[in-house]
């Protein structure tokens, strides 16, 4: 047994590590550690303060590190390789990340590219490329700056609604478009004209540059940036970060050294169970189709969670996980729930304003046996959600094929953070969509096509757009019945709506 077992093993019975500079602590419940676990823990004294003695990395300054042509991806990076490399993932609408926005008033598309090369330049890793070399990915930055805008007139379609109908349609195709090599440029944009002032503009990147709070920030600086080159004011966002994602990556890889790493993944693995197990459906149907269900939590019901949360100290993500896990124990009659949920963790202030991929998955498992109240349930998915955080480890998502069943995909409001503790302050950098002199409205894509991930069982997209959460279940008819799932959805709502109302402002 290595080290990183023996404390996996400790975990599971209760045992917990802390250290006083080279002193090493622990506590543990009367009479759980024999005296063959002390002759351990003595012996190998060295080793666990290596493995365990990384907060202090987490809340380290980030430095510049020497700009080369060759660097050494993050672990999230390297995560997204191993998956697409090995046919884990396949489906680009889950690798193409993309943003959409509508654009009224007149618009000098070459200043546009302008601005888009300005975007570029600002940050290294959105001119990356990838090789492997000896089985390990190698990123490359390129000193080219430059994106080609691609503009598709729409504007002979008579009627309005059609012409919005069609740059759906073809905004979506090519959303859909795979990046064939990620040795090729991973950043496309896209312009729908639909009249000479209103224009639908679509800025699609490889998920292995970015993720989500990151590909809005582009869209948000792309605006900014243009406005200032066609009214000759300052943008605020002129000078380049001095720190780039390259510096992230290597300090994160100072301290998850792939022993370390490894320790993680052992520990997380400890402390699962097995996946849920759904029920038969005598309504599923043979070889069904994969479906979505959708929900809505409306601006009311947020504004309620979002009081709820502040509350309890927590995020209204992890509110509406709670309702979730609750439901989803109800459905399958067990108290221990386990889920899969992608989060863009920023674990360190300096990394609030810096464009790149922070996505990685938290592996949750709940026990919500004889839970007096929806508070408590509150509590105890906050605590192993941070549990999960704590013990993260950057592993690509096929480690956790055989582990659990639900995904959780939640995207919060562009203003906010999760990183497991209170509703994030606003960032630093105060660009937003609304407060840019040009206006904007969102315009929203077809629904993701489902050819991904396939071995989830269940999975529940959501994301929070102008104060209101949108979401849906996706599965199988070949596994559920539509309408056991939306009975599933009815409790997860009414647990919010029953426990969060009274909480809303008056």
């Amino acid at each position: 047994m290595n080290t990183a077992e023996f404390m996996s093993s400790l975990s599971e019975r209760g045992v917990r590590f802390s250290y006083d500079g080279e002193r090493l602590k622990y506590e543990a419940p009367p009479g759980e550690l024999k005296p063959l676990d002390f002759e351990q823990l003595k012996a190998r004294k060295t080793e666990i303060i290596t493995l365990t003695d990384w907060p202090k990395f987490r809340v380290s300054q980030i430095m510049t590190t020497p700009r080369s042509e060759v660097s050494t991806p993050s672990r999230e990076q390297a995560g997204w390789w191993h998956s697409i490399t090995t046919g884990h993932i396949t489906g680009t609408d889950w690798m193409n990340m993309t943003a959409t926005m509508r654009l009224y008033g007149d618009l000098d598309t070459q200043v546009l590219e302008q601005a888009a090369a300005a975007v570029l330049t600002r940050h290294d890793i959105l001119r990356s490329r990838f090789t492997e070399s000896r089985g390990r990915l190698q990123m490359h930055i390129s000193e080219q700056s430059s994106v080609q805008i691609e503009v598709a007139d729409l504007s002979h379609i008579s009627e309005p609604e059609a012409r919005v109908a069609e740059a759906r349609k073809l905004g979506t195709e090519f959303r859909r478009i795979p990046f064939s090599m990620l040795t090729e440029q991973l950043v496309r944009m896209k312009l729908f004209r639909l009249s000479p002032t209103d224009h639908v503009l679509v800025v699609t990147v490889h998920h292995i540059l970015v993720d989500a709070e990151s590909i809005r920030k582009i869209v948000v600086e792309l605006l900014a940036i243009y406005q200032s080159y066609v009214t000759g004011t300052p943008s605020g966002i002129e000078k380049k970060p001095a720190l780039q994602y390259t510096d992230y990556a290597a300090w994160q890889n100072a301290w998850m050294t792939d022993e370390r790493q490894a320790y993680f993944l052992q520990a997380m693995k400890t402390r699962l169970s097995e996946p849920l197990v759904f029920p038969e459906d005598p309504a599923a149907t043979p070889a069904g189709k994969k479906v979505q269900c959708p929900f809505v939590l409306s601006n009311e019901l947020m504004d309620a969670i979002g009081v709820f949360a502040k509350k309890l100290g927590t995020t209204k993500y992890l509110v509406i996980l709670t309702a979730l896990a609750m439901a989803l124990s109800k459905w399958v009659g067990q108290s221990k729930v386990q889920l899969a949920s992608v989060g863009n963790l920023r674990i360190n202030e300096q990394l609030v304003d810096m464009v790149g991929p922070f996505a990685a998955f938290d592996l949750l498992c709940a026990d919500l046996s004889n839970v007096g109240s929806f508070d408590e349930a509150v509590a105890r998915v906050h605590r192993a959600f941070s549990e999960s955080q704590d013990n993260r480890a950057y592993a690509p998502s096929t480690e956790y094929k055989s582990l659990v069943n639900v995904f959780v995909d939640y995207v919060p409001a562009p203003d906010s953070r999760v990183a497991g503790g209170g509703d994030a302050t606003a960032p630093s950098n105060p660009l937003t969509a609304n407060s840019l002199p040009m206006k904007t409205d969102t315009f929203p894509l077809l629904p993701k096509t489902e050819d991904a991930l396939s071995q989830w069982a269940l999975i529940v997209i959501a994301g929070e757009t102008q104060g209101r959460v949108s979401g849906s279940f996706v599965f199988s008819l070949a596994r559920f019945g539509r309408e056991t799932v939306e009975k599933a959805i009815s409790r997860f709502q009414a647990l919010l709506q029953d426990n969060v109302s009274q909480q809303r402002p008056r």
